[in-house]
């Protein structure tokens, strides 16, 4: 835990140089908002990581892990709607297979936690399609399958 309150002074040290320089990076600004929010979210200050992740968009709204960040974090505060958003604005920009992956796969979860289960199932598909290996996708599939009704799917 020290490790990430130390990791948070830094980035808050970080933060306050750079906006009060003369002519601020914004780029700069927002990635040190966004690894702020990591250390809120590490430290489970969900509230205060939403809020760095937020201004991470503002200064840098060309970013998806930012959004996807935000989105992880809504998902835990059970504003799923908004973190369904935030994923999607995600997906838009993201090209690295691994985050678009995560993206997918914590998209259909929420989706699947508000009944919404035909595009969990997309999404979880669109997971697998990536990573067919990891079992946390797998088993996500077939829940949403299981409730959805779709017993034969759900067991293969």
């Amino acid at each position: 835990m020290n490790d990430f309150v130390r990791a948070l002074y830094d980035f808050t040290v970080a933060i306050r140089i750079e906006k009060t320089s003369s002519n601020p990076d914004y780029k700069y600004l927002a990635e040190f908002y966004n690894h702020a929010g990591v250390q809120h979210y590490e430290l489970q200050q969900l509230e205060e990581a939403q809020t760095h992740y937020d201004l991470a968009v503002k200064y840098d709204d060309s970013v998806g892990i930012y959004k996807y960040n935000r989105g992880l974090v809504k998902s835990h505060l059970n504003k799923l709607e908004d973190a369904i958003v935030d994923y999607e604005e995600a997906l838009k920009i993201l090209s690295e297979p691994e985050y678009i992956y995560q993206t997918r796969f914590n998209k259909g979860i929420c989706l699947r936690r508000l009944c919404r289960l035909d595009e969990s199932i997309e999404d979880l598909k669109k997971a697998t399609d990536l990573k067919g290996d990891r079992p946390p996708a797998l088993n996500n599939l077939g829940l949403s399958y299981f409730e959805n009704h779709n017993y034969e799917e759900a067991i293969l």
